[in-house]
């Protein structure tokens, strides 16, 4: 899920925070699937998972990389983000504390004390918090590699990464580096470097943002057609690889396209802000919720997913986020939480 840092405010970019809250509903239908009766449709809103997981990595590294430099100066910058992303993944940590050591108990009740250091520093304690780990690691390694190694070839390098770790969550080829664990709650998918190559096509377009605004408002018809064109080929690609690229350019594209349309008199800044603080609340709180709908209808010996499952843990984590955010003023813990 995105995380801005808080001293790079992102109000010029409403559409940032739209953006944002749209790729969490992506997630949120990923996982409570609400085209569970439909396999055509729920295959297709599958493969957008890898474009949502793009777009949040890229946008969290985005509006980090217009202050960011590779060199001494960028030292400062660098810890105060990573500084904000351990203090919110370990709230999460501790909030979740019941539901991810239950899981891990259950799964491996003769493993889980060896295997719970390095699931918290790793892939994550609480049910999708390895973005964040990996959010944070990526972006230590993107600044350190781009500051020794130089822009190309750290590029270059991030792409090698994610193409081979990509080949083996979807086994186009076999793990010939021999990089794969044992357990597949460190499934090679969430480890660290996972987010390497998005993070860094998100710095590098953050130090060149006014330069892409005004490209995309030049040539807004290319834009809109391209992300289009992406969607259309994520969707109903003809192979996996073809799905994978595709994304891969709908999130640039959808990126590119929401830090350079003007966001016209009738957006209300203050209302994308809203969206912005309630996505993180939502992603986290989202995995809860499933967690719960599947206990309880475990008992009643009923189905959780479908649109109705969908519809219950959507409005739940957004009830949740909204009090959450509207309580923060006077309850000041509550901020951690986003």
């Amino acid at each position: 899920m995105p995380v801005a840092n808080r001293n790079t405010s992102s109000a010029h970019y409403p559409w940032v925070d739209v953006l944002k809250f749209v790729c969490c509903v992506g997630v949120v239908a990923i996982h409570a699937r609400p085209f569970e009766y439909l396999p055509a449709a729920r295959v297709c809103v599958g493969h957008f998972f890898t474009a949502f997981i793009a777009v949040f990595f890229i946008l969290s590294a985005l509006l980090l990389g217009t202050k960011l430099r590779f060199d001494a100066t960028g030292k400062p910058v660098l810890l105060k983000f990573c500084k904000r992303l351990a203090v919110l993944y370990l709230s999460w940590t501790v909030l979740l504390a019941p539901l991810w050591v239950y899981t891990l108990m259950s799964h491996y009740p003769d493993d889980w004390l060896r295997l719970l250091l390095p699931k918290i520093l790793l892939t994550g304690a609480p049910s999708g918090s390895w973005f964040i780990l990996s959010l944070l690691y990526g972006t230590v390694i993107a600044y350190c590699c781009n500051r020794w190694l130089g822009k190309w070839p750290t590029l270059v390098l991030a792409v090698l990464v994610d193409v081979y770790y990509v080949g083996l969550h979807f086994r186009i080829f076999e793990d010939f580096l021999h990089i794969g664990i044992e357990y597949k709650i460190f499934n090679s998918f969430f480890l660290p470097m996972r987010a390497l190559l998005w993070v860094d096509i998100g710095l590098l377009a953050g130090q060149r943002l006014g330069k892409i605004q005004t490209a995309v408002r030049r040539r807004l018809p290319v834009a809109v057609s391209a992300a289009l064109a992406a969607s259309l080929l994520t969707a109903f690609a003809p192979s996996r690889v073809v799905t994978l690229l595709a994304a891969g350019v709908l999130s640039v594209a959808l990126v590119a396209l929401a830090v350079g349309c003007p966001a016209g008199r009738r957006v209300n800044p203050a209302a994308c802000a809203l969206l912005r603080k309630q996505s993180i609340l939502i992603y986290f709180f989202h995995f809860a919720m499933v967690f719960l709908l599947n206990a309880v209808c475990e008992r009643l010996h009923t189905y959780p997913y479908g649109l109705r499952g969908f519809a219950i843990v959507l409005a739940a984590s957004w009830v949740f986020s909204y009090a959450v955010v509207k309580l923060s003023p006077e309850i000041k813990p509550l901020r951690l939480l986003y």
